[in-house]
């Protein structure tokens, strides 16, 4: 998943102009994060070897160092530490949050609710892709609330796939799955099959609370000007 998230990382930073929609010294910029800067390299790597494979890619780079790429084309892709203050302030082409299921959580300082919602305002500037990827964990959070909302949905704005690790790196040694199976099915089956964690929550679960909720009142109250007898 990082390389196809680098992937994109390189078509967004080399294929399209967003010159007309900057001010002058102003750079369109792709972000990939992650918890902290060493995880957000893992990204930042394939992006670089990508570029370098090729030599028409290779001639955009101005310049280059271990957190910063800088193309010719006036886009910089950069190493970022998720949080909610860092990430302001920048013209996104993309933002790449990697491991998201991982972030910390709503009651840190930097919840990943609050750190999704800073970008927001810094990709709408050049209608920037927002790309999450991660590893599922627990039913709670940016990454379950988004895939509860929008997974098997025709909503044309957000896509949502679910895939095992054998769909994605078919390479993968059947042997290596099924001893993690046998060792801890729980922890096996999110980070192997794609499965959010149900070992893993507070004192009421939040599937208890769905089903126990009502999506409408059970009372309506009365409408003004109207007389019930």
């Amino acid at each position: 998943k990082s390389n196809v998230a680098a992937l994109i990382a390189v078509y967004l930073g080399c294929f399209v102009d967003y010159t007309p929609r900057l001010a002058p010294g102003e750079l369109a910029t792709i972000l990939c994060l992650s918890a902290d800067r060493k995880q957000a390299r893992a990204v930042f790597r394939y992006v670089s070897g990508l570029l370098h494979s090729n030599a028409m890619l290779e001639r955009l780079i101005v310049r280059e160092d271990k957190e910063t790429i800088e193309l010719a084309n006036r886009t910089i892709i950069e190493v970022a530490t998720a949080s909610f203050r860092s990430t302001r302030g920048y013209s996104l082409a993309a933002a790449i949050c990697d491991e998201v299921a991982f972030w910390r959580s709503d009651d840190s300082a930097n919840p990943d609710f609050e750190i999704i919602q800073a970008l927001r305002p810094g990709l709408a500037t050049l209608d920037g892709k927002l790309v999450i990827l991660s590893s599922p964990y627990s039913r709670r959070g940016f990454l379950w609330e988004s895939y509860r909302r929008y997974f098997g949905t025709d909503d044309p704005h957000t896509l949502v796939a679910q895939a095992p690790s054998k769909a994605m790196n078919p390479t993968l040694p059947q042997r290596v799955i099924d001893q993690a199976l046998e060792r801890d099915p729980q922890a096996a089956a999110a980070e192997y099959l794609a499965q959010f964690r149900n070992d893993i929550a507070g004192f009421i679960s939040r599937e208890v609370v769905d089903n126990n909720a009502r999506s409408h009142p059970k009372i309506i109250p009365p409408k003004s000007g109207i007389t019930y007898v």
